[in-house]
C-alpha cells in the first residue's frame, strides 16, 4: 500500500476534516455479526454469502449495478477515502458521488456499496478499524480492467487502535472524539512502516485479534461472516488458518470460552436459565446440551457452593 495515499488521507483530513455517515434506522443491506448472519456453529463452515476475497465473489466489472450487495458491518467502522477520481457510492440505500480527497467515516451499521460514474476511473482507499489494529486494502475501477480489490492487505497497530474502536463503537459516538483518534492513528501509520497483509507476519497478526475479540465477545452472538471481514479473508481461509494455529475451530474456542465461564457462574450459584443468557445462549436447552457434553452432568445437577 502506496504510503503516499495515507499521506493524502491525513492533509485531506487537516485541512477539510470529515462526513462523518449514521446508520439509517432501516439498517437496509446484508448484515455482519447480528442473528441473521451466518453465527459460529458446528454447521456454519459453509459460505453463501458474497464477500469480496472468496472465490465465489463475481462483481459485474463493467457494469451499472453495484460491485456486490450492499453491506453494513454491527462489530466495525471503516473510513474510505477516494485516492484519485470519483466513485459512486451508496450509504442508506442512497447514491452519493464521492469526490478526490474527502474522508467518509461509515459508522457500525452503515450499509454501503460501489460502483463506477459515469465509466470513470477511481481508486478508494479502505480503512477497517479493529480492536488492536487498522487494516487498509483499496478498491479501483477503470475502463480497461473493470472493478478489483487490491490482492495486497495491511495492518497498522497504532496505540490509539483500541480508543478508536471503542469510540466508533458507542451508540452515540463522539464525532470530535473520534476525529482526533484517527488522526493520531495515521499521524502513527505515516511514520512507520506498515506489515504487507501476504507476509506471515499479518496473518499471525490477524489471528492474534481474531482471537482476542472473541475472549472480549464470546458472551454476545459473534458472526463467522464478521470475523472474516474484520480479517479480510473467507470465512473457510479463516476457520483453517486459525486451526491450524491454535489447533482448534473458531466454534469450538468460542464454545470452550463459554463453557468455562458457564461453570464458574453455575459454581457461584446462578440459575441455569440466567447463566445461558449470560454466556451468549439464546436457547436454554441448547446450552444445556452443550455444557452436559463438556462435564457429563446438567447445568441444573451441577453442584453449587
Amino acid at each position: 500500500m502506496p504510503e503516499n495515499m495515507l499521506k493524502k488521507m491525513l492533509f485531506s483530513l487537516c485541512s477539510q476534516g470529515a462526513q462523518f455517515h449514521h446508520p439509517s434506522l432501516a439498517k437496509t443491506g446484508l448484515p455482519r455479526g447480528e442473528d441473521a448472519a451466518v453465527s459460529l456453529s458446528e454447521d456454519s463452515s459453509g459460505f453463501a454469502v458474497n464477500i469480496p476475497g472468496d472465490r465465489r465473489f463475481h462483481p459485474d466489472p463493467r457494469g451499472h449495478q453495484p460491485y456486490y450487495p450492499t453491506e453494513r458491518h454491527p462489530g466495525h467502522a471503516e473510513i474510505v477515502f477516494p485516492v484519485h477520481g470519483v466513485v459512486d457510492f451508496q450509504i442508506n440505500g442512497k447514491w452519493l458521488p464521492l469526490e478526490e480527497s474527502r474522508t467518509h467515516i461509515l459508522l457500525p451499521n452503515t450499509s454501503h456499496t460501489e460502483r463506477h460514474f459515469r465509466g470513470l476511473p477511481y481508486t478508494l482507499l479502505w480503512l477497517t478499524s479493529l480492536p488492536s489494529s487498522l487494516t487498509l486494502h483499496r478498491t479501483e475501477y477503470s475502463p480497461d480492467v473493470g472493478y478489483r480489490q487490491s490482492a495486497c492487505r495491511v495492518v497498522i497497530t497504532p496505540p490509539t487502535a483500541r480508543s478508536l474502536w471503542e469510540c466508533g463503537s458507542q451508540q452515540n459516538v463522539d464525532e470530535p472524539h473520534y476525529f482526533s483518534l484517527l488522526v493520531q492513528s495515521l499521524d502513527y501509520a505515516v511514520s512507520m512502516k506498515p506489515t504487507e497483509a501476504g507476509s506471515v507476519d499479518y496473518r499471525n497478526a490477524v489471528l492474534t485479534q481474531i482471537k482476542q475479540y472473541l475472549d472480549e465477545n464470546y458472551r454476545t452472538p459473534v458472526s463467522l461472516n464478521e470475523l472474516a471481514y474484520m480479517a479480510h479473508f473467507s470465512v473457510i481461509y479463516l476457520n483453517s488458518i486459525f486451526r491450524r494455529q491454535y489447533g482448534i475451530s473458531l466454534y469450538k474456542y468460542q464454545t470452550q470460552l463459554r463453557m468455562k465461564e458457564a461453570l464458574r457462574l453455575l459454581k457461584e450459584g446462578l440459575p441455569p436459565g440466567e447463566t445461558a443468557k449470560r454466556t451468549g445462549f439464546s436457547d436454554q436447552r441448547y446450552f444445556s446440551r452443550i455444557f452436559r457434553r463438556y462435564y457429563n452432568v446438567a447445568p441444573s445437577q451441577y453442584p453449587r457452593h
